[in-house]
């Protein structure tokens, strides 16, 4: 609801609020996880707490080949980050993996950063065997026809994963 003062936004995976969000949550962003060039965008408003955006102005490239990276390394960092990436065998790490896999190309285009979350993230996870390989990912997302037959909300439903800890709820999903 816009007109609740609690409602906020974090982008990931995008600096500024278009498409869908472009007009609907002006000034309600208060945090940004990205790795593409910064947009500045104005509309975002002045509640930004935080911007983390891993990429390299001077060189022009991504510091990281996923913002999957970015929001691990935000989990990596405390005990409830940390706690929630264990829950549940390790499917919140489960998740990041698999989008860090895809998004890197097997690893083939992992920056040193992606390659050192990877290694955090698998130590997370129970059961390695688990996390689809990415042969399977890629020919998934790839296929017109698998995400074609449902609406967007069931395709982000698709792998939504819900977790709470300590009072928070936190959840992901990634097409």
């Amino acid at each position: 609801d816009q007109n609740d003062p609690t409602f906020h936004v974090i982008l990931v995976d995008h600096n500024q609020a278009d498409g869908l969000l472009e007009g609907r949550v002006d000034g309600r962003v208060v945090e940004i996880l990205d790795h593409h060039k910064d947009q500045r965008d104005k509309k975002e408003g002045t509640k930004i707490v935080k911007r983390i955006i891993a990429f390299s102005d001077t060189r022009g490239v991504p510091l990281v080949s996923s913002a999957c990276s970015v929001v691990a390394r935000m989990y990596l960092k405390t005990q409830l980050g940390r706690q929630l990436l264990e829950a549940d065998g390790g499917a919140v790490a489960g998740s990041l993996l698999a989008v860090i896999i895809i998004d890197s190309k097997d690893l083939s285009a992992a920056s040193g950063k992606d390659k050192r979350i990877v290694r955090e993230l698998q130590s997370n996870i129970r059961d390695t065997n688990k996390v689809l390989s990415f042969k399977v990912l890629q020919k998934k997302r790839q296929d017109p026809e698998f995400w074609a037959g449902e609406t967007l909300e069931s395709n982000l439903l698709y792998d939504f994963k819900q977790f709470g800890a300590a009072g928070l709820t936190c959840g992901i999903s990634s097409t």
